[in-house]
């Protein structure tokens, strides 16, 4: 059984390295419009420090400054788990349970969407499932995405 799981383990980290480098080696030019690549993400810019004794004031206002956009687009499911989740979800292990297959989905999703958001951020131990599910650079709110997206095709 020890053997059976050390080879899991290495499909998986072979699986894992190979979609890493890809996703990595696809060029700019060659994504499909709006697609997502988690890897390629730029840190966010640093904001300067800044004294307020020397910062000037604000010029006031002569027109109503136009409204903030969204905080952010809504997270599209799908595209994390085409990038991150496929590669063990798709139904190759065993032990993994595929997209849209209900029976297998059952018994997690009856413990609760927060115990699958758990699953996926800390990984499960004794099973496949890595901690973040296989993509450290998603955000939690990358990960609840692609759960909410499995969970909504096994209902």
């Amino acid at each position: 059984m020890n053997k059976k799981i050390g080879i899991i383990i290495s499909v998986l980290i072979a699986i894992g390295l190979t979609t890493l480098l890809i996703i990595k080696d696809e060029p700019e030019h060659d994504r499909p419009a709006g697609k997502v690549n988690i890897i390629d993400q730029p840190a966010p810019a640093p904001v300067p420090a800044t004294d307020p004794a020397t910062t000037p004031a604000p010029a006031p206002a002569t027109e109503a400054a136009p409204a903030a956009p969204p905080s952010g687009a809504a997270i599209d499911g799908e595209k994390i788990y085409k990038t991150a989740c496929f590669a063990c979800h798709n139904g190759q292990l065993p032990m993994s349970p595929k997209l849209g297959d209900k029976e297998k989905w059952a018994p997690r999703i009856e413990k609760g969407i927060e115990a699958l958001y758990q699953s996926a951020f800390n990984g499960v131990s004794g099973t496949p499932m890595p901690p973040r599910g296989n993509c450290p650079n998603c955000s939690d709110e990358d990960l609840k995405a692609a759960v909410d997206y499995m969970v909504s095709k096994a209902k």
